[in-house]
């Protein structure tokens, strides 16, 4: 009396078809990583140009609208200082690396390198007229040029 039962077959994967798949899923997990690396490092990119950019930016905004405010600018080598109306003064230092603006207690830093900076005093008044330099930051040029209008009445009690 034999009460063996005849052997039955699971199905199943083989070790073959298992190591293929594997294999398979690392080259599309390592191709998908390193896309997403690639697009990590070139979003950190432009974010680093848009930040410098904005930095530019809001150094030359705040430094022309001063600059045509101001009743009265003396340039010292690379210092600037301007006098705004209500007798405020307000200090530009150019340093090598960085732009120091000083306003009452306050000190603010742009880390913006100045290149090439030249004044031109008016012929008539001798009073500085224009302000041209170049700003470079973050591989990038921005050429500045400004031109001071000084107003009538300021021209006559000089």
């Amino acid at each position: 009396m034999n009460n063996r039962q005849p052997a039955t077959y699971l199905r199943a994967f083989t070790i073959m078809e298992v190591m293929v798949t594997l294999v398979l899923s690392g080259i599309i997990i390592a191709a998908a990583l390193s896309l997403y690396l690639n697009f990590e490092n070139l979003v950190r990119l432009k974010n680093n140009q848009i930040n410098c950019g904005k930095e530019n930016l809001q150094f030359y905004q705040i430094f022309q609208h001063e600059y045509d405010q101001a009743t009265s600018v003396s340039i010292i080598q690379k210092q600037v200082n301007l006098l705004l109306p209500g007798r405020t003064n307000i200090q530009y230092e150019f340093n090598p690396n960085y732009i120091l603006r000083n306003y009452k207690d306050l000190t603010d830093t742009f880390h913006i390198k100045v290149v090439d900076f030249e004044t031109t005093p008016d012929e008539v008044t001798g009073w500085n007229k224009t302000v041209k330099m170049e700003l470079h930051n973050c591989g990038e040029v921005y050429p500045v040029y400004l031109v001071k209008q000084y107003a009538n009445d300021v021209l006559m009690n000089r």
